[in-house]
């Protein structure tokens, strides 16, 4: 029963999402990195593509995206945490940056308190080629967190 509910699930959304598709010739594209940074075992600030012109991109975080230059909306998602005794946090934000052809480019941003601020900036000379877009971490959830249980008192 659970599986068929899961297959009905997974049935629905899949139709609706669209995938980027990245450029057939390598030599037309330019290219598109994350950017991780750790100050600390606890205090870190991970950006990377979560998407691209309204398509979700397949690839893993560590990869360098090949994307088609010109105007692109990228959507970044940023995950950080501030030290010890915070709690991880994801934050989406939206940038519109314009990319030149065999040019290569790196995500990268801000962090304060929960205020995340993100953008596209030419690499190596950081310069900025994006607008700065603004987002709000939100906690990620806890694999395993264990669900609290009220037993009120007799």
């Amino acid at each position: 029963m659970l599986a068929a509910g899961v297959l009905a699930l997974a049935g629905c959304a899949t139709p609706d999402r669209r995938t980027y598709v990245t450029p057939g010739k390598e030599a037309d594209s330019a290219s598109l990195s994350a950017t991780s940074r750790r100050e600390s075992l606890m205090s870190f600030e991970h950006y990377r593509l979560l998407a691209l012109d309204d398509g979700f991109h397949p690839r893993s975080a560590a990869d360098v995206v090949k994307v088609d230059p010109g105007a692109r909306r990228t959507v970044v998602i940023v995950t950080f945490r501030n030290g010890f005794g915070t709690h991880v946090h994801d934050a989406v934000v939206s940038v519109n940056a314009l990319l030149e052809k065999g040019g290569s480019y790196a995500i990268n941003g801000k962090v304060e308190g929960v205020t995340v601020r993100a953008w596209v900036e030419e690499t190596p000379s950081g310069r900025l080629v994006s607008n700065i877009g603004l987002g709000v971490g939100q906690v990620q959830a806890q694999a395993g967190a264990p669900i609290p249980v009220l037993i009120p008192a007799r």
